[in-house]
């Protein structure tokens, strides 16, 4: 299915569409929970950030994500070990935007947490099999989980600017 024709399934069919997606967020594999992911960067629980999908191999993933459940697991690479990292944060897709071009402009926001049982790629995208950390859950809308989403975006924004203040600074020939 396109990004448009599952818009208009979910406006047309918002019943039907809303059952298909809780059986699609619900189904496991043997038991095993599976994640598409995208490596790219840190995401926390609540916390929004855009992205801009312009490599073939994610571009096929979010074309799959957007036809299930709208979900994947962003992770980092760890730089002591230079493999993605052990843990990630599933995110949802809030907006897809489909460019003429094939490239995505996505809107995204971290729900919970996962380790990284094993991972594998899969049509030239990782995917892993993961276990979710049991984080205690804030109510949506209450003066808590506002102020946790304000301190986890004003984290990633002064750690944003760090590493733009320290590649600024570095001179030619040096290795960052």
């Amino acid at each position: 299915l396109s990004v448009t024709l599952s818009n208009i399934i979910q406006k047309n069919f918002p019943e039907e569409y809303a059952e298909r997606r809780s059986e699609h967020e619900n189904m496991t594999y043997a038991g095993i929970d599976l994640m598409p992911l995208f490596v790219m960067d840190v995401v926390l629980p609540c916390q929004k950030m855009a992205l801009n999908i312009f490599e073939p191999r994610y571009r096929l993933m979010v074309r799959r994500i957007m036809e299930g459940n709208h979900r994947m697991g962003m992770v980092a690479i760890d730089s002591a070990t230079g493999t993605i990292a052990d843990c990630g944060c599933e995110v949802e897709i809030l907006e897809c935007e489909p460019l003429p071009d094939g490239r995505f402009y996505l809107e995204v926001e971290g729900s919970r947490r996962f380790r990284i049982l094993r991972s594998w790629d899969e049509d030239g995208y990782r995917v892993a099999e993961i276990e979710w950390f049991q984080d205690v859950s804030l109510p949506e809308g209450s003066q808590e989980r506002r102020d946790l989403i304000e301190r986890a975006n004003e984290a990633s924004e002064l750690a944003r600017a760090y590493i733009r203040r320290t590649r600024e600074t570095i001179r030619p020939g040096m290795i960052f």
